[in-house]
């Protein structure tokens, strides 16, 4: 299952008649509940300490949807990253994940002149191609002005301009290992409960200043 809309008391209430879940979105004990996830925590941290080693000081973070686990842990690998550098600085766009709501957020804040940041780090790429969309409009260089960094490495990433720091993701390898897992609980076999998937970091032209 992935889909953060779904609350976690009903997946345990369904877990407890027996019906075993797969979840690639967020992480719960409990007998027949199977976790396949991203470390998003761990990943969103890496980004953070590249934009933080690319001298940004004043650095805003971009949402996801609230109620979503992974945008959750995203967000608190990015206060954490504030607070290990001591950054003072922090701003919260709420957003919903989509290219056109993020550009909407942006374009306004240029509108109402409060682009207040150095930095924009999104919690994935489509947000990160909407409000770059929105920068060029305005005649804002990124990286030069603003430094932009997106997540999940998505292939829209690689062909923008400027293409865009991320986060990379082997879905097919996640895929692949819940299916696995999900055919070992049918089959009622014993397996580990939680697999941790790691990716790594992919530095593009979006965090690429011309001074670095």
């Amino acid at each position: 299952m992935l889909n953060p809309a779904i609350e976690d008391s009903v997946i345990g209430a369904y877990a407890s008649h027996e019906t075993p879940f797969i979840l690639m979105d967020r992480k719960l004990e409990g007998d027949g509940i199977y976790n396949v996830m991203i470390n998003n925590h761990d990943a969103f941290t890496q980004i953070m300490k590249h934009l933080v080693q690319q001298g940004s000081k004043k650095i805003a973070y971009m949402s996801g949807d609230t109620f979503a686990s992974d945008n959750n842990y995203r967000h608190d690998a990015y206060q954490q990253v504030l607070k290990d550098y001591e950054l003072t600085y922090s701003r919260t766009f709420e957003c919903d994940y989509t290219k056109e709501k993020a550009y909407q957020i942006v374009k306004h804040l240029i509108e109402k002149q409060e682009v207040d940041f150095d930095t924009l780090a999104c919690a994935n790429d489509l947000m990160a191609v909407g409000a770059i969309e929105a920068f060029k409009e305005a005649g804002i260089n990124i990286p030069n002005d603003i430094i932009v960094s997106g997540f999940d490495d998505i292939e829209l990433s690689q062909y923008c301009y400027p293409q865009i720091t991320t986060y990379h993701i082997n879905r097919y390898q996640w895929g692949r290992k819940a299916g696995e897992i999900m055919m070992r609980a049918i089959n009622k076999e014993e397996g580990i409960h939680t697999h941790e998937f790691t990716g790594y970091l992919i530095e593009r032209d979006s965090t690429k200043k011309a001074s670095n």
